[in-house]
């Protein structure tokens, strides 16, 4: 599983091109939530001990958890834990591709702000690549 690293123009980077395929079913699409929000889980605990400042800290943070709950529903309306019959609850109303790419455009957006250290450098808060 690729790994958060530090990056000199982004405070953080995050692969996930290794999970993207041409496969369009709902397990390969599972398959892309599950990594991806994993990741993100990984990259939460970066950023709590990071030098980022703490209202960005906390904003960001928030952000990527909403990104995380996002992909593990998805998770579920691929694996059929939510019926058809309740798609609608959901706003979903089967177009899994234009789903996933709702989420991978908020996680590019996300990835584009600007975040201030403690020691006053703005840098950009994660490369998604």
């Amino acid at each position: 599983m690729p790994e958060l690293i530090k990056s000199h123009n982004w405070k953080f980077r995050l692969s996930i091109k290794t999970y993207l395929s041409s496969q369009t079913d709902p397990e390969s699409i599972n398959s892309v939530c599950i990594h991806i929000a994993k990741d993100l889980e990984k990259l939460l605990v970066d950023i709590e001990k990071s030098d980022v400042v703490a209202y960005d800290k906390q904003e960001y943070m928030d952000e990527i958890q909403e990104i995380m709950g996002n992909l593990h529903l998805m998770s579920d309306l691929c694996l059929g834990k939510i019926s058809p019959s309740q798609w609608e609850d959901y706003h979903f109303s089967g177009d899994f591709i234009g789903r996933l790419s709702n989420y991978m455009f908020e996680l590019y957006e996300l990835g584009d702000s600007r975040v201030e250290t403690t020691k006053g450098i703005s840098e950009k808060l994660l490369w998604v690549g």
